[in-house]
């Protein structure tokens, strides 16, 4: 499922945001896709001086390593470990082939 948010800053800007769910699981994010969307808002200078840049990196997967032990190495943010897989675009359940490039985050 698919929910379309835009949001009219002024004249010249209109923010688009488009939020996925699977199908039956929709419904069961409905609130926090509008808590999102009601929370946008500019950023006080102090918070815009205070932000830290960060970046995408590559890592390539070892024998052994895990989503949770890899993503325990980006930045702490809550759920980490969902971060990372959609991130590289997986499910929970897939496997990490060793020797694979994977994207992660870093400050």
């Amino acid at each position: 499922q698919v929910r379309l948010v835009a949001i009219d800053w002024d004249r010249n800007v209109i923010f688009r945001f488009m939020f996925f769910a699977p199908a039956n699981l929709g419904q069961r994010f409905d609130e926090d896709f509008r808590r999102t969307a009601y929370s946008f808002r500019s950023i006080s200078p102090a918070e815009a001086k205070a932000a830290k840049p960060r970046k995408l990196t590559l890592y390539r997967v070892r024998q052994g390593d895990t989503a949770g032990e890899i993503a325990r190495h980006m930045p702490r943010e809550k759920y980490p470990r969902e971060r990372f897989l959609i991130l590289n675009g997986w499910y929970p359940d897939d496997p990490l082939p060793r020797g694979m490039t994977v994207k992660t985050i870093r400050e």
